[in-house]
């Protein structure tokens, strides 16, 4: 018998009557083949199996992956629009949403093991969701409308995020620093997780203390708040330090629960997060600004494969009420592409998958985004998980082929300093798995501990989506990072770009706090201008 992941959730945008009528067909044909069907949010995944052949079918990705595992020598290049999409596979036929306004059914082969979706048939038809004329076909060739053709909308589709037409602007970190935090012998820093800037402070939390760290705009170390330990304001080890609106909340992993200042330091409260019944491990990514909190939980604390696999293990949103308590579980996404193999009697070895893809979370004003790093499609949900819409970069940049000098360059990385124990675990991942065509849209190549950066950090109401780097280029310097800038609402705002290699904590207004690495591994924190935002 199927299973139903979330029910009662609608999984596609509820405008289109018969995408439902397409919904239902493929709910009976999993059913009739006793097959798993899932629904994520207003996205959908669809996984059909036969013995070891699998459909993957993922509403808004630009790639579709066939076979057992993520076969990476089964995939086909799905050639349709990046803008956000429903795919619908049944036996012959896919809808496809390819924009906020249109649909189109084609014709494909029937599904009959990975040779059987490598060619699109030519025929196919549009139609306006606004009313039921029908377009100019994909051909010459038209196919008429079969019984699983669209019927008139039922209701008003959601709201997107409106089309920003205009360039974004240019912003760029100035080389100048105002204020440094870490510089000089008697004020090191190791562990920096976080920095925010205000009216007054610069504020570093460094989890190797527990401390935040509160500097003025000068650089003069004023005060510090917190420390280790596991009382109320104390850490044992903590993750994440961020300006929430008018407020502080900084993460203590271990303990699971979030520590909240006001923006000079005083303590507001303590949360302590309850985990799901249903997904024991819980880690706190964000907070709104009513004090729910956003984390994803997790099921499972370690996955054991039969066989050598690269995945992306399953996850849940899930929203926090002020006092810790799970209040929504919202939708499933999936986590960083990781490399696992069996061990010994019982064990695992893993290790994060080079150029793999990785999951990006933030919340916003009206919501949280999320970056699933298979296209430049951002979603954008609102706090109830419901799908509001997407953005991507104006224009959308190509997808960057991984070369033979990057794969020489992670060899070489990985393998400088490696026993033979690790460089046979390494080459043996290699063999298995290979390497992605393309890099990822957005991320960090991290091979060193500590070099790993998210994709995606929220600051000012603005979502930055670092474009992905950390491969050096031809002079052997690693370039200064460049982040998508985006206003949730409206899609593209502005570029942003450093003249050297740091890593984003926080902007306000034209000030913004970073990290630089010196090249003994010292860690500075800067207070820098924003050149060109007004």
């Amino acid at each position: 018998m199927a299973q139903h992941v979330a029910p009662g959730t609608e999984p596609y945008p509820p405008y289109v009557a018969q995408v439902k009528a397409a919904r239902d067909s493929l709910r009976a044909l999993a059913e009739r083949e006793g097959v798993y069907y899932s629904t994520v949010g207003v996205a959908t995944q669809w996984d059909i199996v036969e013995g070891q052949r699998v459909l993957n079918a993922y509403g808004h990705f630009d790639e579709v992956s066939l076979g057992r595992n993520w076969f990476n020598n089964g995939r086909f290049r799905y050639k349709g629009s990046t803008v956000p999409a429903v795919l619908v596979f049944l036996e012959d036929i896919v809808v496809e949403q390819t924009s906020w306004t249109s649909l189109r059914l084609r014709e494909v082969a029937r599904f009959e093991g990975r040779r059987s979706m490598r060619e699109w048939a030519a025929r196919g038809f549009s139609l306006n969701i606004g009313g039921p004329d029908i377009e100019a076909p994909d051909s010459a060739t038209s196919v008429a409308p079969s019984d699983n053709s669209p019927a008139a909308p039922t209701a008003p589709a959601p709201v997107a995020p409106r089309p920003n037409n205009s360039s974004p602007a240019i912003w760029r970190l100035d080389s100048d620093v105002l204020a440094t935090a870490g510089s000089t012998e008697a004020d090191p820093l190791y562990r920096v997780v976080g920095a925010a800037v205000t009216e007054h402070y610069l504020i570093v939390a460094e989890a190797s203390t527990g401390n935040l760290r509160f500097y003025t705009h000068a650089g003069t170390l004023e005060k510090t708040v917190g420390r280790q330990g596991e009382g109320p304001g104390e850490y044992r080890n903590m993750g994440w330090m961020r300006r929430v609106e008018d407020q502080l909340h900084a993460y203590d992993r271990p303990s699971n629960k979030v520590e909240v200042y006001s923006l000079d330091g005083s303590p507001v409260r303590t949360t302590t997060v309850r985990p799901h019944d249903e997904l024991p491990l819980t880690s706190v990514v964000g907070a709104f600004a009513d004090g729910s909190l956003l984390a994803i939980g997790s099921a499972s604390p370690m996955y054991v494969p039969d066989e050598p696999e690269t995945r992306r293990a399953p996850m849940t949103l899930v929203r926090h009420d002020s006092g810790g308590a799970p209040a929504d579980r919202l939708i499933d996404i999936v986590g960083p592409e990781r490399y696992f193999e069996p061990w010994g009697r019982g064990g695992v070895r893993q290790m994060s998958r080079p150029f793999g893809r990785v999951t990006g979370v933030g919340v916003v004003a009206s919501g949280f985004v999320v970056m699933d790093n298979d296209s430049h499609a951002i979603a954008v949900y609102g706090r109830d998980g419901v799908r509001q819409g997407t953005f991507e970069p104006n224009p959308v940049p190509p997808m960057t082929p991984v070369m033979q000098k990057d794969i020489e360059l992670v060899r070489e990385r990985l393998l400088a300093d490696a026993d033979e124990t690790v460089k046979r675990f390494v080459e043996g991942m290699i063999r298995a798995t290979g390497f992605p065509g393309h890099r990822p849209p957005y991320g960090w190549l991290a091979l060193e501990p500590g070099a790993r950066r998210p994709p995606l950090i929220v600051a000012d109401g603005l979502v930055f989506a670092l474009r992905y780097g950390g491969i050096e280029p031809s002079a052997g310097r690693i370039a200064g990072p460049e982040w998508f800038v985006f206003r949730p609402e409206e899609g593209h705002a502005a570029t942003l770009t450093s003249p050297d290699d740091v890593r984003l904590f926080d902007l306000a207004g034209d000030l913004a706090a970073v990290l630089r690495k010196t090249e003994l591994g010292e860690e500075v924190v800067e207070l820098r201008r924003v050149l060109g935002r007004n």
